[in-house]
């Protein structure tokens, strides 16, 4: 929705409901009313469709205004109408997981015909009690329009089909120079207070097209401010790179442009009803006669979280890896957690767990991640599987990230503690659990959920995507899926405990202990000296770095040559498949209690590879190191769960870390990664956490200062100071 009172925009926003359920906000908009007649206008986007962010329902608003004493609330003699200028009706999608791309009309701005007052047959045919909740995070705060430069400009040939987004992939464009498009010799700034004027290319061209750099990756509302002639159509696309020399706005069913058909004159267009990300926008402008171009950029939408943790290193490459991990995060943060604010903007519980780890650290953020965990909750099906996303509804999910979920809600259990709601979300760990362990069959191991609904994935790595599905009648156990069952069953055993549920604590502490005893007698091959990572039908010879990582962390090695043969094919790196960005976390924790050496692999690991992406020009850490080019072009370059780095530089290089739930103990034991010294902050429920050390001679010292409510257990040499209340 978006709200106007009086001509001026106050407010816009998206709620991420199950239905029937409504939340609402309180906007205040005592700023934008006068004495007299009020005009207030709620301009509503209603997708009517299932996406990865989005259930239906019924369509509709509820508003009540209220000033000086009065009220005026939504009903009947209220007027509406359908949009004059958007195009309501069948639209390409934006992409399989997110909505619609849009057609706007402003010419049709001044209309003013069609309006209705609501009566009796507009209300829902059967009316329920709606369940109305306040907004259950803070509502994503937008700012002012972002500056960008104008980077590549040029004429158009042919184009302005029915298809913006692969006329923009398509076209032919002819490059010109600064001065043969602007008058100039170097590219413009924007926005200009006086606009920039733009030649309508040459005789026997379609059009214009010019490209706008907004400096780094955004997301926001695509904001424009131009002066065209009536009727000109002004394809507008976002990407977050110019490998095409071009903006990539169409790549396999994906559209990334929409189409904003001018009204005449100097215009000022927001689209407040999606967001979009990247950092280029381009607009190719036809029929527009000379152009005036006063401001190309995207109104920045953000969580209002701010950065409250620190780190600073002797190692600046490490200081930018952090605050790029953080700024990574932040555009990742909305309604609920997102994957990427490109191309999905859908919340899965693996990449939830990443960003929630990282949060503790980097914003000291706990509201935002309880949320989001909680939402994710709600879609747990009769199956005893999580939806895939919420709020959604979508035919397949993957049950490794149900398990996933379980250690996102226990690792809330430990940052937060109990004022952020972890014991809530007790009930649905309990019915999970109780359903897997019920399926358990006689060697003590979980079989793969049969059927097209249950997608195998565990990793963007070969033999590890799930291409294939497991079927009735088949009977496939994989490492990976009964190791993160093993973590879970561990986690539901903390959860338990600290619910008083110690039958359930006892029963699935033995469950644990049964699927490591059968993880390593299944899996385990002594003449490689690694776990392989399946069995049973439809299994195939594959040996990968998660699966270690996963047995180690699950206590599944149980002989110390085991474990440490392990360690060595990790840090070799021959031989296993290897993690990618999305799983780094399982690979980085496992080796992180496994001696000096592997440490340092750790830190090493991290620097090269998050610095390479800096190194390429990166302002957001990508989805997968191949960046643009993975997943045949449709790679992300902003991806939340990327944002590991910020979890383990605050976790270990810092090293604070929860010893009892919501820091009632702190542990602060930073792990020798080599550096000279480091220091930081970590926000906690009690306050913030500081420390700061070096190692000279290689000898740890240095001081924490926490608050006196945290019982601090230090490592040798590092001096616990206490304050506060």
């Amino acid at each position: 929705y978006a709200v106007w009172v009086n001509g001026s925009p106050a407010g816009a926003g998206v709620f991420p409901d199950v239905p029937p359920e409504r939340q609402f906000d309180d906007l205040d908009v005592a700023r934008f009313l006068r004495r007299g007649t009020n005009s207030l206008r709620i301009v509503l986007y209603i997708q009517g469709a299932d996406s990865f962010q989005h259930i239906p329902g019924d369509a509709g608003v509820l508003f009540c205004l209220t000033a000086c004493g009065e009220a005026f609330v939504s009903g009947p003699e209220v007027s509406w109408r359908v949009s004059p200028c958007y195009h309501s009706g069948k639209m390409p999608r934006r992409t399989s997981q997110l909505g619609f791309t849009f057609e706007y009309d402003s010419r049709r701005e001044q209309c003013d015909s069609g309006w209705k007052k609501i009566c009796e047959k507009d209300f829902a045919p059967e009316r329920r009690p709606a369940a109305l909740i306040p907004r259950r995070t803070l509502r994503p705060e937008s700012g002012q329009p972002c500056r960008s430069e104008i980077v590549a400009q040029g004429i158009l040939f042919g184009g302005a089909g029915d298809s913006p987004s692969e006329d923009m992939q398509t076209a032919a464009m002819a490059a010109r120079t600064p001065r043969q498009m602007f008058g100039g010799p170097e590219c413009p700034e924007l926005p200009s207070a006086c606009g920039i004027a733009v030649d309508d290319g040459c005789a026997g061209s379609d059009g214009v097209y010019v490209v706008a750099d907004l400096g780094q990756e955004t997301s926001g509302y695509l904001y424009l401010e131009l002066d065209a002639a009536a009727g000109a159509i002004v394809d507008a696309g976002h990407g977050e790179h110019l490998d095409d020399l071009r903006v990539r706005a169409h790549v396999g069913d994906r559209n990334f442009c929409d189409r904003i058909i001018w009204g005449g004159g100097h215009r000022v267009f927001t689209h407040w009803y999606s967001r979009i990300a990247g950092r280029y926008i381009q607009l190719n402008i036809r029929g527009g006669g000379r152009v005036r171009i006063f401001a190309i950029g995207i109104v920045p939408v953000e969580y209002p979280a701010a950065v409250r943790g620190s780190f600073h290193a002797s190692d600046g490459l490490a200081e930018r890896i952090f605050s790029t991990s953080a700024r990574t995060l932040r555009l990742c943060m909305h309604e609920h957690y997102e994957d990427c604010p490109w191309r999905e903007q859908s919340l899965y519980a693996n990449d939830a767990r990443n960003q929630a780890l990282s949060g503790y650290y980097a914003l000291g953020e706990y509201a935002f991640p309880a949320a989001s965990f909680e939402l994710l909750g709600r879609g747990l099906g009769g199956d005893g599987w999580l939806e895939m996303c919420m709020p959604a509804r979508i035919s397949i999910t993957i049950p490794s990230f149900t398990f996933c979920w379980i250690l996102g809600v226990r690792d809330l259990w430990m940052y937060g503690g109990s004022r952020y709601g972890a014991h809530k979300l007790y009930g649905a760990v309990k019915r999970i659990l109780e359903s897997r362990a019920a399926e358990m069959t006689s060697n003590d191991l979980l079989p793969c959920p049969a059927g097209e609904r249950y997608w195998q994935f565990y990793d963007w790595a070969p033999g590890l995507s799930g291409s294939e599905r497991i079927y009735p009648g088949e009977k496939r156990y994989d490492a990976a899926l009964n190791l993160f069952f093993c973590l879970a069953l561990e986690a539901g055993v903390q959860l338990a405990a600290a619910a008083g549920d110690a039958g359930h604590a006892a029963f699935w502490a033995s469950c644990a202990d049964r699927v490591r005893g059968a993880a390593f007698r299944e899996f385990w091959s002594p003449e490689e000296g690694v776990f392989v990572s399946y069995r049973g039908d439809k299994s195939f010879a594959h040996k990968c770095e998660l699966v270690q990582a996963l047995a180690l962390l699950a206590g599944a090695a149980p002989r110390k040559e085991a474990r440490d043969r392990i360690v060595h094919e990790l840090l070799s790196g021959a031989g296993l498949v290897k993690t990618t960005l999305s799983q780094s976390l399982y690979k980085y924790e496992a080796l992180l209690s496994c001696g000096k050496d592997a440490v340092r692999f750790v830190f090493g690991s991290v620097m090269d590879t998050w610095g390479s992406m800096l190194a390429r020009g990166a302002t957001s850490f990508w989805e997968t190191i191949r960046g643009a080019s993975d997943f045949e072009g449709a790679g992300s370059l902003c991806h939340g769960w990327s944002a590991i780095p910020a979890y383990i530089f605050g976790a270990y290089v810092l090293g604070i870390r929860p010893a009892e739930p919501g820091y009632g103990a702190v542990c602060v034991m930073p792990a020798d990664f080599g550096l000279e010294s480091a220091s930081g902050t970590v926000c906690t429920p009690h306050g913030p956490i500081r420390v700061q050390w070096s190692r000279p001679n290689g000898v740890l010292s240095g001081t924490v200062w926490v608050p006196r409510k945290c019982r601090c257990i230090a490592a040798d040499g590092i001096e616990v100071v206490c304050r506060g209340n």
